[in-house]
């Protein structure tokens, strides 16, 4: 089974590593507020902020981001700085 990192475990993203888990892959999620999810190993950060993964064998990475609100700003910060 694959070793995979999804970075953005929202409403999309979660579903996937809930998926993903109970096929029996290894899952970490990054999301920015506390959650937990049954099967996924779970890490809060903020994409747009810097922050270190010790992550070298992975065989996937799913980047899901959705901005916290809907304004240039946000676009910027979560699709361009991130």
């Amino acid at each position: 089974m694959a070793n995979i990192l999804i970075i953005g475990c929202g409403d999309i993203g979660s579903r996937l590593a809930t998926t993903l888990a109970q096929q029996g892959h290894q899952v970490y999620g990054v999301r920015r507020s506390v959650q937990t999810l049954a099967g996924v190993t779970m890490m809060q950060a903020d994409v747009s902020q810097p922050f270190t993964l010790n992550m070298t064998m992975l065989d996937y990475v799913y980047i899901i981001l959705t901005p916290d609100r809907s304004d240039a700003d946000s676009y910027r910060r979560t699709y361009i700085d991130s």
